[in-house]
C-alpha cells in the first residue's frame, strides 16, 4: 500500500483481489446448530449464496458484515457487533449450496461478480476469502490442480455430487460458503470441502453450478 496524501493506493493484483471482493464477503453464524462459516453477496436484493452444510437446517442466520475497525475482526468482538438477519430461501442439498436473503443492507453494499470455470484452466492462480478457525476475513491463494465434472463426496449424515473445481487453496472449517476468486478477481466457486487427511486437496463448487441454482425455483418461504 503506498500513501500519498490521504489516499490509499493499492498496488499489484493480488492485493486489488482482495481490496474488491472483502466487502462482498460475510460471516454467517449458524446459531441453531453451532456452526458458522462464510457467503458471498451476489446482488444488489441483499441476496447471499454460501453452502448447504453451513445453514443446515436452520431458517434464520445472523450475518455480520467486514467491520470498519480491523481490531474487531475478532470472533470474540464481532459477536458483539451490531449484525443482519439472514433467512435461507433457498437449498439444494444435492449440490451443497444455499441462497439466504438479508433485509436492510446498506445501499452501497459491495457485490462480488461472477467469472467461468473456463476463466481458471489448470495451473492458473485462485484466490480465497473466509474465516478459517474463526479468522475473520482471511485471505489465501493457491493454483487449481483440476477440473473434476460430476464430482461425488460426502459428510457425516449427507451425499453431494456437482461440477467442482479442486485446487490447493488453504481451506479450513469457516471457510465453508466463501468464494473463490480467479486472476481478475471474479468469483468461480463456492469453497466446500477438502479431502480429510491429505494436504492441500481442496474443493469448490463450480460456479455454473451456482448460476443453475440460482435459476430454481424458490421453494421455501419469504423473508419475514
Amino acid at each position: 500500500i503506498i500513501k500519498r496524501g490521504k489516499r490509499k493506493i493499492y498496488k499489484g493484483t493480488a492485493q486489488n483481489i482482495y481490496k474488491n471482493n472483502v466487502k462482498s464477503v460475510v460471516w454467517i453464524g449458524n446459531e441453531k446448530d453451532n456452526v458458522m462459516g462464510t457467503g458471498s453477496i451476489i446482488n444488489n436484493k441483499g441476496e447471499i449464496i454460501t453452502n448447504w452444510h453451513v445453514v443446515g437446517n436452520s431458517k434464520k442466520l445472523y450475518i455480520w458484515l467486514l467491520p470498519d475497525d480491523p481490531e474487531k475482526m475478532d470472533e470474540r468482538l464481532l459477536m458483539h457487533e451490531p449484525n443482519f438477519v439472514g433467512t435461507v430461501i433457498n437449498r439444494h442439498k444435492r449440490k451443497d449450496l444455499a441462497l439466504v436473503k438479508v433485509e436492510g443492507l446498506p445501499k452501497d453494499i459491495k457485490i462480488i461478480r461472477f467469472g467461468k470455470t473456463s476463466d481458471v484452466p489448470i495451473g492458473s492462480t485462485v484466490y480465497a476469502i473466509g474465516h478459517p478457525s474463526g479468522e475473520a476475513w482471511t485471505f489465501s491463494s493457491g493454483m487449481v490442480t483440476q477440473i473434476r465434472p460430476n464430482y461425488t463426496w460426502s459428510y457425516e449424515n449427507s451425499s453431494h455430487k456437482a461440477n467442482v473445481i479442486q485446487h490447493e487453496v488453504p481451506t479450513n472449517p469457516g471457510n465453508s460458503g466463501g468464494p473463490l476468486l480467479n486472476e481478475k478477481g471474479m468469483m468461480v466457486g463456492v469453497n466446500s470441502f477438502i479431502r480429510i487427511d491429505t494436504q492441500l486437496i481442496n474443493f469448490s463448487v463450480a460456479i455454473e453450478e451456482v448460476e443453475a441454482f440460482l435459476k430454481e425455483e424458490i421453494k421455501e418461504d419469504k423473508p419475514e
